[in-house]
């Protein structure tokens, strides 16, 4: 089960699953939540539009037209959060007409420190 942790709450990656998480249009805080939620672990490689590459550690590769589907928010909505999250340090956004990267800043503070167990929730 992959995690996330801030201070000794842990969170799985199955909340979005949950019927709650998509009950109502998401805050910003939220949609941060997603974020980290949505990011990738490990590094692994992706094929979007025809065009394979690499994805790190923090990163996620979703459009823009999915985040504003899954968060229930119009385009500018979710511009104004990712503009917002990239002028407060929290994330990089690179995107094209054909795919968006984001990048999240300082990804391995919000995780489990690796000499943790999976059901330890110490900090």
């Amino acid at each position: 089960m992959k995690q996330i942790i801030h201070g000794s709450i842990v969170l799985s990656k199955r909340l979005r699953q949950h019927p709650v998480w998509s009950r109502e249009a998401m805050s910003y805080g939220q949609a941060l939540v997603d974020l980290l939620l949505l990011a990738n672990d490990k590094a692994r490689r992706v094929t979007i539009n025809g065009e394979t590459f690499e994805l790190k550690r923090g990163q996620l590769a979703w459009s823009k037209r999915r985040l504003e589907s899954e968060w229930n928010r119009s385009r500018n909505w979710v511009d104004r959060f990712l503009r917002w999250c990239n002028d407060e340090s929290m994330i990089v956004v690179d995107s094209t007409n054909r795919r968006t990267i984001i990048t999240i800043i300082n990804y391995d503070v919000y995780q489990i420190a690796p000499e943790q167990t999976e059901g330890s929730t110490e900090v």
